[in-house]
């Protein structure tokens, strides 16, 4: 997704946008192009697209194509391996397939995926094969030492590009860390991006793994995706974050789970996709970490209920 500014800035530079054509072929020298138009909406919204019988052709010297991606899955078939009904392996947990040996990871696993994730698969996938060899792994793990105060006044210093060395294999360890913002203790980009402020940061307790959460306000959101390009992990906050209803309406209409106030003092709850429940928020039958959230909010943010 681009943003009106950046579009503005392409066409400043003369790009042109030509929508509503499909690539058929390309000769080298000129694309021929089906001519589409928009139909009606589906269930999710969008509009259906269609080829109106119509060519275009449009002269280049070069094509880049840029049509997606998907797993070419001829291989799993040709070893006989197990498959789901999507057409990918049958895994363990491990990642292991049903030939035992052989794993996936990455994009091959379920679709295209990020490399962070391959990078994680990988790790799974070697822990698994040492074990098996009775072998421990060696990987370690560095936990920043950064305060929050320390972490949130780093989101605003920049490293000039001077300060790092011209040569990679020169530069210090400590000066190419600094540039890190260890996002894995504070992030909060999803409420740096959000134009609404429809992403909030409240502090919690120990209950959680970090003390700064994130708070969806359904009422402030107009799911313009804008969390969803930033995250750093590749989620989409406006749709995974435990969310804040205004009405009983906006609750019904969204598979978020989060909680909705209701008259009497209690809370309408949506704990999974398939499990609404309504209790206090003290409730000891409500998980660990909701009535922690839950409590925080009503205690020290209840203004985010009026």
């Amino acid at each position: 997704p681009a943003q009106r500014e950046e579009r503005e800035l392409a066409e400043n530079d003369g790009i042109e946008f030509l929508e509503l054509l499909a690539p058929r072929t390309f000769d080298g020298t000129t694309l021929s192009c089906d001519v589409m138009t928009l139909g009606d909406y589906d269930a999710s919204g969008r509009r259906a697209v269609s080829a109106t019988g119509e060519r275009q052709e449009l002269d280049f010297d070069l094509v880049v194509s840029a049509v997606g991606a998907r797993v070419d899955t001829t291989g799993f078939v040709a070893n006989g391996l197990a498959l789901d009904a999507r057409g990918f392996c049958e895994l363990t947990e491990q990642l292991e397939t049903s030939l035992p040996g052989v794993y996936v990871a990455g994009d091959c696993k379920a679709g295209p995926q990020t490399v962070v994730r391959a990078m994680a698969d990988a790790k799974l996938i070697a822990c698994d094969i040492l074990a098996k060899l009775e072998q421990s792994p060696d990987f370690q793990t560095f936990e920043p030492q950064a305060c929050r105060e320390e972490l949130l006044l780093k989101k605003g210093v920049l490293i000039a590009t001077d300060a790092l060395s011209q040569d990679p294999t020169d530069a210090s360890p400590q000066t190419d860390a600094s540039r890190c913002l260890s996002c894995n203790s504070l992030c909060e980009v999803c409420v740096d991006v959000c134009p609404n402020r429809a992403n909030v940061a409240i502090t919690t307790n120990t209950a959680f793994a970090q003390s700064s959460q994130i708070l969806h306000l359904d009422r402030l959101c107009n799911e313009c995706g804008n969390c969803a390009v930033f995250c750093p992990t590749a989620g989409k906050p406006y749709l995974d974050k435990p969310t804040l209803f205004a009405t009983p309406e906006d609750f019904e209409n969204s598979s978020n789970q989060g909680f909705l106030p209701l008259d009497d003092g209690h809370y309408r709850l949506r704990l999974t996709d398939d499990l609404i429940v309504e209790k206090a928020m003290d409730d000891p039958e409500l998980p660990t970490l909701w009535r922690a959230l839950g409590g925080v909010v009503t205690s020290t943010y209840d203004y985010l209920l009026t």
